[in-house]
């Protein structure tokens, strides 16, 4: 697997000479499987260059665009404002699938709806113990149903609307255990409650290499106590579903002194989020979702502090930043 960096900011997005050297667009990553298929984690402003990446590779291959999948970890507006601007949106080659957990999917998609997606016609669902949800069947299909209750040209606040589109968008439930099969990647999900509205993080495996992507996180832990290494229960089971990954990406928003004026934000203290890599132990941690007031020498420094705390482990820092390809 690849790993890519197109967006890295949380919040919203902070063009300018103050950002240039990590990115100023908001969250989106793209993972390339060894089979060439695309797993698109959030549609920040990001997704925008990332379109454009995907249309140089297909002229390349005679206008050939790979199976494209889009996973959704909530539905705040610097994780979806993207999707109009994904330029595969406007192709007619193109199939995208969208997965959201369980616990997301009407608030999902009734965001992504409003941004002008389209809903599959509902096909029969897979059944429990399948190992990758695909679709819904029709008395159970959200995405169509919330299509037509919400689609209105007048409201909309983009100029087109889902049945302008020529490209073919499927929206798909995977519930609490089940995995997706997209060639030869399988992605599954944990579900937390540490962010306002709850937050999913996606797990992606390929052979024996995982990446773990967590961008909206704050520890319960450290909210509780304000102790630097105290663990809550939503901490164990974010420690345990990361644990040994090849790559960790994870939220490190907040340095010490802005978390004190943001507790309870959702997002990680910058240095409390060592203390989870440490208990974490993946091979690379990409500390990401950098907040929007902070600069690139900002960055510099808190970067900086958090080396000196991993300093002794086996793990590698390497912060997030536009552009960044991490090999896997």
């Amino acid at each position: 697997m690849k790993l890519t960096f197109y967006g890295v900011r949380g919040s919203t997005a902070v063009p300018g000479q103050d950002t240039v050297r990590y990115g100023g667009n908001t969250t989106c990553i793209g993972i390339t499987g060894g089979d060439g298929t695309q797993h698109i984690v959030d549609a920040g402003t990001g997704i925008r260059n990332l379109g454009i990446a995907l249309g140089r590779e297909a002229q390349e291959r005679a206008g050939e665009l790979p199976p494209i999948g889009i996973y959704f970890s909530h539905e705040h507006i610097d994780h979806t404002q993207g999707l109009p601007y994904f330029g595969q949106i406007y192709s007619p080659k193109a199939v995208i699938d969208v997965f959201v957990s369980d616990s997301r999917l009407k608030s999902t998609l009734q965001v992504l709806a409003d941004q002008h997606s389209r809903a599959d016609k509902p096909t029969e669902m897979r059944k429990k113990q399948s190992p990758a949800i695909l679709s819904r069947d029709p008395e159970s299909n959200h995405a169509k149903d919330l299509v037509e209750r919400v689609m209105d040209k007048e409201e909309n606040t983009y100029p087109l609307s889902i049945q302008d589109l020529p490209s073919t968008i499927r929206f798909h439930e995977v519930r609490k255990g089940e995995m997706v099969e997209r060639g030869t990647v399988t992605a599954t999900y944990k579900f937390f409650k540490t962010h306002p509205g709850g937050y999913t993080a996606w797990k992606f495996q390929e052979g024996d290499e995982t990446i773990v992507v967590v961008t909206d996180y704050e520890s319960d832990g450290y909210k509780a106590t304000k102790t630097r290494g105290t663990f809550g229960p939503e901490d164990e089971k974010l420690i345990a579903f990361a644990r040994g990954a090849t790559v960790l990406v994870l939220d490190a928003q907040y340095s010490p002194e802005m978390y004190q004026r943001c507790i309870g934000w959702g997002h990680n203290e910058t240095l409390h989020a060592c203390e989870l890599v440490k208990r974490i132990a993946p091979k690379t941690f990409c500390p990401t979702h950098y907040d929007p007031s902070s600069t690139d020498d900002q960055l510099d420094k808190s970067l900086q502090e958090m080396r000196v705390v991993l300093d002794g482990t086996s793990t590698r820092l390497v912060p997030a930043r536009e552009g960044l390809e991490v090999s896997v």
